[in-house]
């Protein structure tokens, strides 16, 4: 049974208003909405669900780098530097580990001209489970949302070195 779509806890945002007119460049400016939902589909990047209170519509399929959760971020990251890659598949688990809540974590953000360090807060991790991939969902400093594997996450630490560590691939049966 797919389960693409996962309900999350509300987080306050604002989106990209020239998003919600089908990329329409005569609308600008932000407009404060609620994220709600996490969207997982096969070959296409990682996605929010909002709802917009002041219009009372809903909107999935909206990527990353058009929320944020300040009005206007100062910096800005695209969305290949903020969702690494594509979903491997529509099964997702998502859990919210309480343990990384509690600690600050530097994420690395590759996919733009540098690599580059942000910090930011945990908030949950979207889970591949039939694939072997996960990625945190980071609430980063600058204003907007993330999607990395814990190998591009440094939690407890203030540092921007990542060890040089290889993703598990092994499996074990019984």
């Amino acid at each position: 049974m797919a389960t693409c779509n996962v309900e999350i806890q509300p987080i306050d945002a604002f989106i990209q208003e020239t998003f919600l007119y089908d990329m329409d460049p005569a609308r600008e400016g932000v407009i404060p909405c609620r994220i709600f939902g996490v969207s997982s589909y096969p070959d296409f990047a990682l996605t929010f669900s909002v709802h917009i209170p002041e219009t009372g519509g809903t909107f999935a399929f909206v990527p990353f780098h058009a929320v944020s959760w300040l009005e206007k971020p100062e910096v800005t990251y695209s969305q290949k530097q903020l969702v690494c890659k594509n979903c491997p598949d529509s099964e997702i688990a998502v859990t919210s580990y309480q343990y990384l809540k509690d600690q600050v974590v530097w994420v690395q953000l590759r996919g733009g001209e540098k690599v580059e360090w942000s910090p930011g807060s945990y908030l949950f991790s979207v889970d591949w489970y039939q694939d072997n991939e996960l990625f945190n969902i980071i609430k980063l400093l600058n204003g907007q949302f993330c999607a990395q594997p814990n190998h591009r996450c440094l939690f407890g630490v203030n540092s921007n070195e990542l060890p040089p560590y290889k993703k598990l691939h092994s499996e074990w049966k019984v």
